[in-house]
């Protein structure tokens, strides 16, 4: 609804999204060029027409800060003023190793050998070339395969879209990366293995892929602690012990994708630190820098470095990187973020939100096609189902997770539709009691206009 009059360069501007933009992850056919945000405070966001909208899904899980912190801002200026633009081929420059230094501080147990890159895709890549490269510098060719889980989500490179667990996401891309095995997600409400008591079987199928390829072929497994985009998924407390103690007795190496939970998402810095377990790998990227710049890591056992980088080889032991690897601004805008993140405690923060967040998510419970809610810290999933008692769930044809998100917005509140039925929820750490009622309300009744919706 139009609440102010557009001026001509808004006209413009719309006109030209229209003509020219190619929206990422978005139905063209069905894409309204009048959702153009041009501003955004604290939690909030402005549309071109002057509405302002509750982000409740903090950009794309990344603006974990809330808009305008001057302070980021400001980082990033100075550092433009100084040096714009580095290569670490070859070379460094103090920001990036400040921050790799305290990167390797704040990961846990032994994980301190930081390699940047822009993104999380190209982190995830990162991960799966090191992984077989560790083996074949131990002597160990054979060891490729690579092992991803159902619903699993690890970005959009071609790297990334082979691991991928959805296979809307993975098979109109295909053929895909060879050697690439999947394995059950921990997803308690829809598992295979039990129902009601977890009997971690859904980890006990990497040991059953061990039994069929062969210990000696298996390279790493890459698993989210925290499903993201296949759901908001989160695993039974004994779940990632579990797998850690396979991968040991197969020489497995555990890459945990930490781009959407790292840097304080679910209460702790790390999601992997719920369970006490210390992976090989760390990915983070979103939360590093809050959104405000693009930067990731794959932050990696000294092992791992060793072994790789003790090659006899006439060139760089590890010939991989980009132009934008440890951009100077971004690491200053990574620097300034661990600095609020530290100074203001937001990690504690949203440990100290977790309890009232899912209440307030959880009201949803009273509308009948709302099948499950799962939450923890400041992230949440809302399953929508046909049937609470049987669990019967919608197809991709109802749209239903679309739907509800289309209602949202229409009440001034940005939720994410995933596949499957169910919508995401993550909001800026900094979200007050006020913002945290108004989002409760505004899902409920999203909810309700959607049950009716699909009862007409």
């Amino acid at each position: 609804m139009t609440t102010r009059p557009r001026d001509p360069d808004q006209v413009r501007l719309l006109e030209a999204d229209e003509a020219n933009l190619w929206h990422p992850f978005t139905r063209q056919k069905a894409y309204d060029p009048g959702r153009m945000i041009i501003a955004g405070d604290g939690c909030w966001v402005t549309d071109v027409d002057g509405r302002r909208i509750l982000d409740a899904f903090a950009g794309l899980w990344s603006i974990n800060l809330g808009y305008g912190r001057t302070d980021i801002v400001a980082a990033i200026t100075a550092q433009l003023s100084v040096l714009p633009a580095s290569s670490l081929f070859g070379q460094g420059h103090p920001l990036a190793a400040e921050l790799a230094e305290r990167l390797a501080q704040r990961a846990p147990g032994n994980l301190d050998r930081v390699f940047y890159s822009v993104q999380g895709s190209q982190a995830v890549d990162t991960s799966l070339k090191l992984a077989r490269l560790y083996w074949r510098a131990k002597g160990r060719v054979g060891k490729t395969i690579l092992v991803t889980r159902d619903r699993g989500y690890h970005g959009t490179s071609f790297g990334g879209i082979s691991m991928q667990g959805m296979p809307a996401l993975r098979l109109p891309f295909e053929p895909t990366l060879p050697d690439v095995r999947r394995i059950a997600a921990p997803f308690s409400y829809r598992c295979r293995h039990c129902r009601d008591a977890c009997n971690l079987g859904c980890a006990d199928e990497l040991e059953g892929l061990v039994a069929t390829e062969g210990a000696d072929r298996i390279a790493a497994l890459i698993a989210e602690p925290v499903l993201g985009s296949g759901g908001v998924i989160v695993p039974h407390p004994d779940y990632l012990p579990r797998l850690r103690e396979i991968c040991d007795a197969n020489e497995i190496l555990l890459i945990a994708d930490e781009i959407m939970t790292g840097f304080g998402r679910t209460g702790r810095w790390f999601a992997i630190e719920h369970s006490g377990v210390v992976p090989d790998m760390l990915l983070v990227a979103k939360g590093l820098t809050a959104g405000y710049m693009p930067l990731a890591a794959t932050i990696v056992t000294d092992d791992i470095y060793r072994a790789v980088t003790a090659q006899d080889v006439p060139g760089p032991e590890f010939a991989s990187g980009n132009t934008w690897d440890a951009h100077p601004p971004a690491c200053a805008a990574a620097l300034a973020v661990l600095d609020v993140l530290e100074r203001e405690d937001l990690v504690g923060r949203v440990a100290g939100l977790a309890e009232r967040f899912a209440h307030e998510v959880r009201r949803v419970e009273e509308v009948g096609i709302v099948g499950d809610v799962r939450a923890i810290g400041l992230v949440a999933g809302i399953e929508f189902v046909r049937d609470r008692a049987t669990r019967e769930p919608f197809g991709p044809a109802d749209g239903v997770a679309a739907l509800f998100a289309e209602h949202c917005w229409q009440r001034r509140v940005i939720v994410r539709p995933l596949a499957n039925g169910v919508v995401a929820i993550a909001p800026p750490f900094v979200i007050g009691d006020d913002e945290l009622a108004f989002m409760g309300d505004s899902l409920v009744a999203a909810a309700r206009a959607t049950a009716d919706d699909l009862a007409r």
